[in-house]
């Protein structure tokens, strides 16, 4: 016999735990969010709404900061950790409405439900800023890389004749490296467009000052790398559509260097996504400047910079000096020994070594043929020693100076014969030079110069700019100088060919 009393309880039992779970996924449903803003259906939201043009992206707030927009799109930038199994609900920090008549809401989307992949596919949610019976939409990308505001007026004009912006800088950081958690960062910048044949191309490199309320220089750690300064330079990699190679080196390089104590680093960078003035940039590399507090100098280094001076025979034309407390002549006297006299023992020969066979692997164009490389000089009045630092490596791997073109070049010779000018003076002190440099590739080709070590740095790189959407929107920002054909295959098959060239030339069978 069925006993009524016990099946009246457990029924009610049963009907409480449906109830508590479909309330449960109800109550779910209706405080959905995605950065403290509500998501919901969007008839819901703008059925009863007459559309707006209006820019409010100056009242919606990131993090406590206008959010990072592209004014002419409305496309607002959202800079998260993400990763493939991040979930939108553990997203940080907050957007919000300065205007407390302003209401936000994301339209309900699926692809809420991968966040990872709708980040790679550049996919754009939809924000609506609702204000009385009006509604504005934007679009909304999530990345993870950091995103950089930039806003200035022109002040004036530097020592160039180039226009000098100010204006203010934010920076929302994702994953801020010293402490592994969200960072934002404010300041205040003064800012000009920097390069040579770079400074007229549409994508510009920018150089950049922080500053503070008072307009001095404020250092800042915009990387999370530990380094504060107030010099930062923005590289809009214009020449490189894969936009690997300068990284590339930097970090083969800077590798390098942690384990050979007569190398020095050069400049240090990472993957950003810029706005300017309320316009979307696309993909930059945001790089420490190099000078001598970078460097960590003591004072009586000596800290030169190579420039271009062509075919001017003034040593003064190719070189200027960055720190030095000695007299400039004494400064020339021992550059001018590098090229002119029999002074090649200045040169520290491993630094110098590893320098070239970097030089040769990328068949660097600016760094081959003409003056492009830090020197730094130690013991100038006693027993001098000139060590080298490459820099503006953007003509290599592949991309060269083709009939007046920069171009992909398939050019995998030596660059033996197209090197400066201390080649001639050290091969007159080191006749064994030759096998001395087959030696030190013969080490560098077991590690740093590895395919596999190579091709994993490559990989791992490209996943970063693709994964987060910012090649794809990089692309169709710009378009592609090669016409797509200088892609990563590319820049593989040219490293096998150039190693292959080179196992050749220092008898690695």
């Amino acid at each position: 016999m069925i006993d009524k009393k016990r099946m009246r309880a457990v029924l009610f039992a049963v009907c409480m735990v449906v109830f508590a779970v479909v309330s449960a996924f109800y109550l779910k449903k209706e405080k959905a969010q995605c950065l403290g803003v509500a998501i919901i259906d969007e008839e819901d939201v703008i059925s009863s709404l007459e559309y707006s043009r209006q820019d409010l992206s100056d009242i919606i707030l990131f993090g406590g900061y206008p959010v990072p927009a592209d004014t002419q799109t409305d496309t607002i930038y959202i800079s998260q950790n993400i990763k493939r199994d991040t979930l939108y609900t553990e997203f940080d920090n907050e957007i919000a409405s300065a205007d407390e008549e302003v209401k936000l809401y994301f339209a309900k989307d699926e692809n809420f439900s991968d966040i990872f992949t709708a980040m790679a596919n550049s996919h754009q949610f939809r924000l609506f800023a609702v204000k009385g019976k009006e509604y504005m939409q934007y679009n909304v990308v999530f990345t993870n890389l950091p995103v950089i505001s930039v806003q200035g007026e022109v002040i004036g004009q530097n020592e160039d004749e180039r226009d000098v912006f100010e204006g203010g800088l934010h920076i929302w950081n994702p994953f801020y490296k010293t402490t592994g958690a969200y960072n934002i960062k404010s300041s205040g910048s003064q800012w000009h467009y920097r390069g040579n044949s770079n400074y007229y191309v549409d994508k510009k490199s920018i150089k950049l000052s922080l500053k503070d309320e008072e307009g001095l220089n404020a250092d800042a750690d915009l990387l999370g790398n530990g380094y504060e300064d107030d010099d930062w330079i923005l590289n809009a990699m214009y020449m490189d559509d894969t936009n690997l190679r300068e990284k590339l080196v930097m970090d083969m390089w800077n590798t390098l260097c942690e384990n050979t104590p007569y190398n020095w680093k050069m400049t240090t960078g990472e993957y950003v996504e810029l706005i300017k003035d309320g316009k979307y940039q696309g993909l930059y590399l945001l790089e420490n400047r190099v000078d001598a507090k970078y460097l960590e100098l003591r004072e009586e280094q000596v800290l030169i910079k190579g420039q271009a001076g062509h075919e001017s025979p003034e040593i003064t034309d190719h070189y200027r000096i960055i720190q030095s407390i000695y007299d400039e002549e004494l400064v020339w006297d021992t550059m001018e020994g590098l090229f002119n006299r029999d002074n090649g023992e200045y040169i520290q020969l491993d630094s110098w070594i590893d320098v070239s066979l970097f030089i040769q692997l990328g068949y660097m164009t600016d760094n081959s043929n003409r003056y492009n490389a830090f020197y730094i000089i130690d013991d100038i009045e006693d027993n001098p020693s000139i060590k080298m630092i490459l820099w503006d490596t953007d003509l290599a791997l592949g991309i060269g100076w083709i009939d007046g073109v920069f171009t992909r070049s398939l050019e995998v010779a030596t660059t033996r014969q197209r090197y400066r000018k201390e080649d001639v003076s050290l091969r007159e002190i080191y006749p064994e030079l030759d096998s001395m440099i087959a030696q030190r590739y013969a080490q560098l080709r077991e590690n740093t110069f590895g395919k596999d070590y190579i091709f994993k740095n490559i990989e791992e790189l490209s996943g970063v700019i693709t994964q987060s959407g910012a090649a794809y929107r990089d692309g169709q920002l710009w378009g592609y100088r090669c016409d797509g054909e200088d892609n990563v295959e590319y820049l593989c098959e040219y490293i096998e060919a150039r190693l292959g060239y080179l196992d050749g030339i220092y008898g690695i069978q």
